[in-house]
């Protein structure tokens, strides 16, 4: 993706400066840099972003485990109901 905007914007500045392809723009080289420095400042990592997944799902975990304790306790209270209930 970014080679196709760098290739897109060297095309237009080529077409404005009216020189060929093969010729060296100086403007071009300022642009192509200053693009360069911006997708490398921007550029997220794979492994930030593994980071992220490992931490989410490591929160998804853990709602789902304490969903299953608070069921968990949901069944006991309803078991010591009926207990109270039948025996008392």
């Amino acid at each position: 993706m970014w080679d196709s905007i760098i290739e897109d914007v060297r095309k237009i500045i080529y077409q404005h400066e009216i020189k060929a392809q093969v010729e060296h723009s100086s403007f071009f080289e300022v642009v192509n840099s200053v693009l360069i420095d911006r997708w490398t400042k921007s550029n997220t990592s794979l492994h930030f972003l593994l980071i992220l997944y490992i931490q989410d799902n490591y929160i998804i975990k853990l709602f789902y485990y304490y969903i299953f304790f608070v069921y968990v306790l949901f069944i006991i209270y309803n078991v010591m109901l009926i207990y109270a209930y039948v025996f008392f």
